[in-house]
């Protein structure tokens, strides 16, 4: 006849169990608390206050969050989801309005640093495509496609043809994200025919 087994396992303490019970639902909930901290607004929010946001607590905490929320607004800007990108600079902004003060500084600082390029020099590539994108996401959007225009007669007049196209493709790809995408489509397909070995 076989042995009889006993638990010999002790039952938790009402205090042990509690605890147990308490730190489950850390752990389940930790991920989710982290993102509630991060994207929930905070209305209680006052920059004459002392008293901080936990979002802003958070970011200053853990400066990769900060980072990754760049990286994200820079993402939905460059495809073209507005809404979403004003949504996400709102946050920082109310989160960190000096550090976003601070990079719409350095964002002016880099667009001048553009136009003296391309005063000296109108038909660089990367100032004429940086510069583009920066006025693409500033109150010069609608004046974005006009002043690449100007690069484009510029380098038709000169006979440059190689600059023409690196223009060209400038504006298609700011075509693309004003959401102009049947215009964007047949400059590339313009773009392809005439020198298929460029894409």
């Amino acid at each position: 006849m076989g042995r009889e087994i006993r638990n010999t396992s002790r039952k938790p303490t009402g205090a042990a169990r509690r605890n147990r019970e308490r730190g489950g639902k850390q752990r389940r909930g930790g991920g989710r608390v982290i993102l509630d901290q991060l994207f929930n607004t905070t209305t209680q929010f006052n920059r004459r206050s002392e008293v901080k946001s936990p979002l802003s607590q958070l970011l200053e905490s853990n400066s990769e969050f900060m980072d990754n929320l760049r990286s994200l607004l820079q993402k939905k800007h460059e495809i073209g989801l507005d809404e979403e990108a004003l949504n996400i600079l709102g946050k920082l902004v109310e989160a960190q309005p000096f550090e976003m003060e601070r990079l719409l500084s350095e964002m002016a600082k880099a667009q001048e640093a553009f136009e003296d390029i391309l005063a000296l020099n109108p038909l660089s590539f990367e100032a004429l495509f940086e510069n583009a994108l920066l006025m693409n996401g500033s109150s010069e959007s609608d004046t974005v496609i006009a002043r690449l225009e100007q690069a484009l007669s510029i380098a038709m007049d000169e006979n440059k043809a190689k600059e023409a196209r690196d223009v060209r493709l400038i504006i298609t790809q700011i075509q693309f994200l004003h959401k102009n995408v049947d215009e964007a489509l047949k400059n590339y397909e313009e773009l392809i025919k005439e020198d298929p070995k460029d894409f």
